[in-house]
């Protein structure tokens, strides 16, 4: 399934299991709001001690009581409001599905395409031919210069993804968006997938040459042939792996710039057919480029001049299928779960396809559907509510700032003048995208699929030497999302991410702070993790901090890292505390700025305690509760590999660890083990 990535709150790995997963195919009514909640007792094991394991404690009867199923990878809580908005979502395409002259363009392009995504029988009648013109394309290529016209034009139409052609803000000059050639898409989920040792490394390799080897078998080709097409896939994608920058070293803002002409990258690979590319992908005229990876430009150019023909071929033809496959047929379909979902998750059946489609059109029509979706499921009263708690929470981290002991005076009125400017956004735009040039047809899903990926990826093209627009969203507002966006120092807040369990109007202040406030807080402290800080206020790259302060965050940011990598979700395998440092640091500013700004609000209007448990008690609790979770051993072992966020777990308890709020609520002593010797911390 073809996917956009976000900087997200949500533990990215998580969330994608989920969506690829489904409630049984019956359940055709929504959970009603009511019945989610952010904290509930019930979830609790008062047998644990909270100071020993307060993970357990906040979530450990739900743990016991709710097992992995089948159909899923994943089962969490924190992931409720997402699995109502699907079915809320259902509902509305549903009805935008009926033909109607009264639908509005949203209501059109949306349920035309849910309706195409729904035919089944068309779908399944079709197989593969969506793609029999490039893959007679393909068929045809008979020397090299065909070879790079035949790729050019397969990344153009979002059909291959070799390399990335994409508009972005200069670093340098965060007025103006400049082109950006990045490394594309590998089939296994990292460089090192390619190397690793061990048995689980070879374990996962030999099942994605299985599943390489099933989709040529897919497309008729013999024993024989499918496994060669197998080794060429491998020795292609293992050669560009070598060059392929993995995700550590992409967190570093300066590992990603590298700004030069357009000869001058035209001549890094002057194999590749790179004016007739641009043209086809449909650019601007531009002269400067920034070139993410100059490493990998060089080695395609090496693999286009040095593997065969017949090996190009092959590994086309597999990356065009794989990543159609789940908008095809059945076969292609089920090859294509069998490995990313089941080997890589633990899911043991896909999703019916409703929900499947429900994902499909929330991700290529997000602001069409977003627009119908406001409009039932986010009030203005909700909106104001949020902006006041955004407010509350920036004036909590200016106040940090201003009492931290290690920063200097110059830095931290730097620190403030960033925080000052930022921005937020919350619910759905100000304005929608106009979608009204989108050709949307209720028989050609595949047809419909490439036609909204074009026109979104142009759309977005053309902003190549224009004015940076801040006021652009790059996420749904139905998505269940958050996001900190450096470039224009903003966090977003979709709508879909406001709901239960994270946010309910009529939930208690101290609730609404542990849950949408910690998010909140996230987001804002991602402009001060290890990439935010390297951006300025106005979304420029700049070292605003002193040396002395800049060799105290990092002596800070150590000690996080120590922390988190003494995690060991399964036996040998621990978390990557340089992977999570960014997340572990947005973590833990996160809940600390939350609660600040809740105890602002207590000091003017006073909560009694609730149940058995103090304000500041059920604070940290609805927070745990936001991240309790089942994950089958697959999945925590692929995402502590491959993902930037620490497993649940980690995510609590490796917070409150460093909490002398957390010891002082819940009256934990020195030597538990919720009480940490050095507690790291920077915001």
């Amino acid at each position: 399934m073809k996917t956009r990535a976000a900087k997200s709150w949500l533990l990215i790995g998580i969330l994608a299991a989920f969506q690829a997963t489904s409630l049984p195919a019956r359940a055709k009514e929504a959970p009603k709001s009511g019945a989610l909640r952010i904290f509930d007792p019930d979830r609790m094991d008062r047998s644990v001690d909270p100071c020993a394991d307060f993970y357990h404690y906040a979530c450990g009867t739900w743990i016991k009581n709710t097992p992995l199923p089948r159909d899923r990878g994943v089962l969490a809580p924190h992931l409720e409001a997402h699995e109502h908005n699907v079915f809320l979502l259902r509902q509305i395409l549903e009805a935008a599905a009926v033909p109607d002259p009264r639908r509005n363009l949203a209501g059109q392009k949306s349920g035309d395409y849910y309706a195409a995504c729904m035919d089944e029988g068309r779908i399944e009648a079709q197989g593969i031919l969506p793609l029999k013109a490039a893959l007679d394309r393909i068929a045809r290529i008979d020397s090299r210069k065909a070879l790079a016209e035949t790729i050019a034009m397969l990344e153009s139409t979002g059909d291959v993804a070799i390399i990335r052609l994409v508009n972005e803000q200069d670093y340098k000059d965060p007025a103006s968006m400049i082109a950006c050639v990045d490394q594309g898409q590998l089939g296994l989920p990292g460089p090192d997938d390619y190397i690793k040792r061990g048995v689980e490394g070879e374990r996962i390799r030999a099942l994605y040459v299985e599943y390489v080897t099933r989709i040529f078998a897919l497309l008729g080709d013999s024993p024989e042939g499918a496994s060669a097409g197998a080794a060429a896939v491998m020795e292609i994608e293992g050669a560009l792996a070598k060059s392929t920058l993995g995700p550590v070293a992409r967190q570093d803002p300066d590992n990603l710039y590298h700004k030069m002409s357009r000869a001058d990258l035209i001549a890094l690979a002057p194999s590749f057919a790179w004016n007739e590319y641009f043209e086809a992908m449909g650019a601007p005229p531009f002269e400067t480029v920034n070139v993410r990876v100059p490493g990998f430009v060089k080695k395609l150019e090496h693999v286009l001049e040095t593997a065969s023909l017949d090996s190009w071929k092959a590994y086309l033809r597999f990356q065009l299928v794989s990543g159609w496959a789940s908008y095809l047929s059945s076969p292609f379909v089920n090859a294509s779960f069998d490995f990313y979902e089941k080997t890589l998750s633990g899911a043991q059946e896909p999703a019916p396809r409703w929900k499947r489609c429900v994902e499909f059109t929330l991700w290529s029509l997000g602001d069409a559907l977003g627009q119908l979706y406001v409009k039932v499921a986010f009030s203005a009263e909700s909106k104001e509510e949020i902006r006041g708690m955004v407010v509350a929470l920036k004036g909590a981290l200016a106040r940090d700032i201003t009492e931290l002991p290690w920063m200097g005076r110059a830095t931290k009125e730097e620190a403030l003048d960033k925080l000052h400017a930022l921005r937020y956004a919350v619910g759905y735009p100000d304005r929608w995208r106009d979608d009204s040039a989108l050709s949307i047809a209720r028989d050609d899903f595949v047809g419909n699929e490439r036609r909204a990926w074009q026109l979104n990826y142009r759309r977005a093209l053309l902003q190549i030497g224009q004015p940076v627009d801040r006021d652009v969203w790059n996420v749904s507002p139905a998505m269940v999302n958050g996001n900190y966006h450096a470039g224009v120092n903003r966090i977003t807040l979709p709508a879909g991410s406001l709901q239960p369990p994270f946010y309910d109007e009529g939930s208690s202040v101290v609730e609404k702070y542990g849950a949408i406030g910690v998010v909140i807080g996230h987001e804002l402290t991602h402009g001060f993790d290890g990439q935010g800080r390297k951006f300025d206020g106005a979304g420029a790259r700049r070292d605003w901090w002193s040396a002395r302060d800049a060799r105290e965050f990092k002596k800070r940011s150590r000690c996080f890292v120590k922390e988190y990598s003494e995690f060991t979700p399964l036996d040998g395998v621990a978390v990557n505390g340089r992977l999570t440092l960014d997340e572990n640091i947005a973590d833990n500013g996160g809940v600390r700025i939350a609660y600040l700004a809740l105890k602002d609000r207590l000091d003017e209007e006073p909560v009694a305690p609730a149940g058995d448990f103090t304000p500041e008690q059920r604070f940290f609790l609805a927070y745990a509760q936001s991240w309790c979770a089942n994950v089958s051993d697959d999945w925590a072992r692929y995402l502590t590999r491959n993902d930037e966020h620490s497993l649940p777990p980690y995510r609590v308890n490796g917070v409150v660890t460093n909490m002398p709020e957390f010891r002082n609520a819940f009256a934990c002593k020195e030597g538990d083990p919720m009480v940490r010797d050095e507690a790291c911390r920077i915001w």
